[in-house]
């Protein structure tokens, strides 16, 4: 039986936030998969527009799904700063464009929840700020 002193979580349910403090959560995205809350399912709300052209692109997407993300119980947000627009745009300039407004994003915040943030070549200040901000 699974108990909170067991490091992982792999029901196939969303948890709370208090069932998994402190714990690894499994995001299955596989077909057979029966170990972990399914990546897509109706209980997460994902943002993964990667092909963008520019980094001020990419960042009106992001800005508008953290706009969008509200906390409720059933629902898991997962949003993406990453983008790529091979060969001119590499995953390095993007973030070079994204990460700072997102820095200028959090520090101005009304709203303190935001869900999952994946981030590249994220700063300390970065990530400081978005685990102050996603309470």
């Amino acid at each position: 039986a699974e108990s909170a002193d067991f490091p992982l979580y792999l029901q196939m349910r969303l948890p709370t936030l208090g069932e998994v403090r402190g714990r690894i959560v499994l995001l299955c995205d596989w077909s057979s998969g029966s170990m972990g809350l399914r990546w897509g399912s109706k209980a997460m709300r994902i943002q993964d527009e990667f092909w963008q052209s520019s980094g001020t692109k990419k960042w009106q997407v992001v800005r508008r799904s953290l706009n969008n993300s509200r906390a409720r119980a059933n629902i898991l947000h997962v949003h993406f700063t990453s983008a790529t627009s091979l060969p001119r745009k590499f995953p390095l300039t993007i973030a070079k464009s994204v990460n700072p407004k997102l820095c200028l994003y959090l520090r101005t915040a009304r709203r303190h929840f935001f869900g999952i943030v994946a981030m590249d070549f994220p700063s300390a200040v970065l990530c400081e700020l978005l685990v102050r901000c996603n309470g």
